[in-house]
C-alpha cells in the first residue's frame, strides 16, 4: 500500500499552512462578546492579521405603519445607530492592543446575511462569532446567526463557546 505525502512520520495529517491575513470578528456585543473579542485579538496577533470587528442591528423591528410613525422610528433608528457605534468602540477599545490593527464595522440588516456579505466581499479569511446559549425551541423557531454562518460561509469559522464567560 503506497503511503500519501500528506501523511507525515507522526501519522498525523499535514494541513498544510493556511494564510490568515484578514479577520471577521463579528459580535452581537452581548457580555460574552468581550470573551470572543480576546480570542479574535489574539488570532490576529499571532498571525499579523487585520482585524475586523462588525456588529449588524437587524432593524426587522422597525414597522413603518405612516408617515408621522416613519419619522419616529428614523429617528430611533438614529440614536440606536449611535448607542450601538458607541458600544462597539467601547468593545474595541476595552482590550485593543497598540500592534493590533482594528477596524470597527458597524451594518444593518439581517446579522448572518451581512456577515456572509462582509466575508465573502472583503475576501475574509477567517471569520470568529460567538455562540449563545438559545433554548432549543427558539433555535428551531428562529434559527440562530451563528448556525447559518457555519452552514453558509464559504471560509472557516471559529466560535466561541458562551461558557467561557463565566468560565475564562
Amino acid at each position: 500500500m503506497r503511503r500519501s505525502s500528506s501523511i507525515v512520520a507522526s501519522n498525523a495529517i499535514e494541513l498544510g499552512f493556511a494564510s490568515i491575513k484578514k479577520i471577521l470578528y463579528a459580535t452581537d456585543l452581548s457580555e460574552s462578546s468581550v470573551a470572543g473579542m480576546q480570542y479574535a485579538i489574539e488570532l490576529a496577533r499571532g498571525t499579523g492579521a487585520r482585524l475586523t470587528v462588525a456588529h449588524v442591528i437587524d432593524h426587522a423591528n422597525f414597522v413603518l405603519l405612516s408617515g408621522t410613525a416613519a419619522a419616529y422610528l428614523e429617528a430611533s433608528r438614529i440614536k440606536l445607530v449611535e448607542s450601538v457605534k458607541r458600544r462597539l468602540n467601547e468593545l474595541i477599545m476595552r482590550d485593543k492592543p497598540p500592534d493590533v490593527e482594528i477596524e470597527p464595522l458597524l451594518l444593518e440588516g439581517k446579522p448572518y446575511e451581512q456577515v456572509l456579505r462582509i466575508s465573502e466581499g472583503r475576501a475574509m479569511d477567517i471569520i470568529v462569532l460567538n455562540l449563545q446559549s438559545k433554548k432549543m425551541l427558539d433555535r428551531a423557531f428562529l434559527g440562530s446567526t451563528a448556525e447559518r454562518v457555519v452552514r453558509l460561509a464559504h471560509v472557516p469559522v471559529l466560535s466561541v463557546p458562551a461558557a467561557l464567560v463565566s468560565n475564562p
